[in-house]
């Protein structure tokens, strides 16, 4: 990310030592000190992606009431559907479950969400016909 520029030992110890970032930004020790007290104090400013959320109990940071709001959705994947899931388990011969995971990388999906899908596919075509 970044890169030291090749000083003298003069130089060295000099408040004016450089460090460049990859887009060719030259920061000086003096820059990078005023950066680390600002983000001690919490102040990280606005990025491209936007403010950064701080946690309770840091500077500028929201109470515990307010973060339990923020973090109110559950941890873990995003449902596949708004009602209750179940597993299904079942054995199927190695050279078809190559033959379905060949088929949903193709699909750029994965085996699990491609089985499912052919599995709706195929109970609708049936049940579409009687």
């Amino acid at each position: 990310m970044f890169r030291k520029k090749k000083l003298s030992m003069d130089e060295l110890r000099n408040d004016e030592v450089v460090l460049v970032a990859e887009d060719g930004t030259e920061y000086t020790n003096r820059m990078i000190d005023d950066l680390e007290q600002k983000f001690a104090a919490g102040d990280f400013g606005e990025g491209e992606w936007g403010p950064i959320q701080l946690g309770p109990g840091s500077p500028g940071g929201p109470s515990k009431r307010e973060w339990r709001r923020i973090m109110s959705a559950p941890p873990g994947r995003p449902r596949l559907a708004p009602e209750p899931t179940d597993v299904v388990t079942f054995k199927m011969p190695r050279s078809l479950v190559d033959y379905v995971k060949q088929a949903a990388k193709a699909c750029g999906k994965s085996k699990s969400q491609f089985i499912r899908e052919a599995v709706l596919e195929k109970a609708q075509a049936i049940l579409d016909n009687q």
